[in-house]
């Protein structure tokens, strides 16, 4: 499952960065969270719990 996840953001990644007005900043900023991680999603910044949204509606 984990490399199904990763796959789907990395094909998005066309789309988010050309919708930017700096695409090329845009690519950095992806790829940096890419290779990071998201901050805040160890548990100790990341706000109120949200719930998954569910593909069936």
């Amino acid at each position: 499952m984990t490399v199904r996840a990763l796959a789907r953001c990395v094909l998005k990644i066309p789309e988010l960065a050309g919708a930017d007005p700096d695409p090329l900043a845009a690519l950095s900023v992806i790829f940096g969270l890419l290779e990071s991680g998201w901050p805040g999603l160890d548990g100790h910044d990341a706000g109120p719990a949200r719930q998954p949204e569910r593909a069936d509606g």
